[in-house]
């Protein structure tokens, strides 16, 4: 598990050809408050280490942010994409990237 951006945590291998889980760290979840909206790439869209892939509103906060790896989609999670009314934990994933970096 490594920390990337200062707001991701980004689960198993991240090496080419593996697949890597994205989710939150638990400090900024709890510095935004209940997250409100979340918009997420779709399945299949590629992404560069860098781009910007999601949007997040919170009650503290409203922002967007880069991946920290690039891939492609192949799953989100879908508690967590667009109106959530979510006080998350920090347990629950984004996305799933197959690794193209």
């Amino acid at each position: 598990m490594k920390q990337h951006d200062d707001w991701w945590v980004v689960k198993d291998p991240t090496k080419k050809g593996t697949v890597a889980t994205i989710g939150f760290r638990n400090d900024r979840l709890k510095e935004w408050g209940q997250l409100l909206f979340l918009d997420l790439p779709n399945v299949g869209a590629f992404l560069d280490s860098g781009d910007f892939f999601v949007s997040i509103e919170a009650t503290r906060e409203i922002t967007f942010s880069a991946a920290p790896v690039g891939g492609q989609v192949i799953a989100i999670n879908p508690l967590l994409n667009g109106w959530v009314d979510h006080q998350a934990t920090g347990s629950e994933w984004l996305l799933k990237l197959l690794i193209q970096d």
